[in-house]
């Protein structure tokens, strides 16, 4: 007569299934949100019927509130002409510039700055303070950002420009060094 199986183990078997396909369901999601293309119809189909009972999915709105990244770069001046820019400490701005490891962090500045760049200046009434911060040069304010351009005196005039943000490619990266592109909107807020 045959031993019995161990105790817990048809409850293993069936978690290590259960993890296996959550798995290839996982790999299917990120094939497709990064290629934008559907792979191969039985795993497409797969991934159609583990969508049905919601098993793995995005994370919270975020997966479907923004399909694109949209940054706000503010920039200060002397004269009007000659435009330098503020460098925030997690969020995109020079095009060399690799986004930092900020967890459990949570930079609120830079996380506004996402917010803001989902609406107008109009529907985010501190970025308006934060800019007239900026023109006074407020030391605390200023300590929320990596680079300050106007290190001895406040700038005389303040711009914010609007931009569309993506990673560079492989052949883009060893050509130029960049790990972004960026594709210019239009003003967020105008020269003032």
């Amino acid at each position: 007569m045959g031993k019995p199986p161990p105790s817990g183990m048809p409850a293993r078997l069936g978690a290590g299934v259960v993890a296996l396909f959550s798995l290839l369901v996982c790999g299917i999601l990120l094939w497709m949100s990064n290629t934008h293309q559907p792979p191969v119809q039985p795993l497409y189909g797969l991934a159609q019927i583990a969508s049905a009972f919601g098993l793995v999915n995005g994370y919270g709105p975020f997966a479907v509130m923004t399909t694109e990244r949209r940054e706000i770069i503010v920039e200060g001046s002397d004269d009007g002409q000659t435009w330098r820019p503020y460098e925030f400490k997690y969020k995109p701005g020079e095009l060399t510039k690799p986004l930092g490891w900020n967890i459990p962090h949570q930079p609120r500045l830079d996380w506004q700055m996402w917010f803001a760049a989902l609406g107008s200046p109009r529907s985010n009434p501190w970025f308006l303070n934060f800019m007239g911060r900026l023109r006074e040069g407020s030391g605390p304010v200023l300590a929320l950002l990596q680079y300050n351009p106007f290190h001895d005196h406040p700038p005389k005039y303040l711009r914010a420009g609007f931009y569309r943000y993506r990673f560079s490619t492989r052949e883009e990266r060893a050509a130029s060094g960049e790990i972004w592109r960026r594709e210019p909107l239009g003003d967020y807020l105008p020269a003032y």
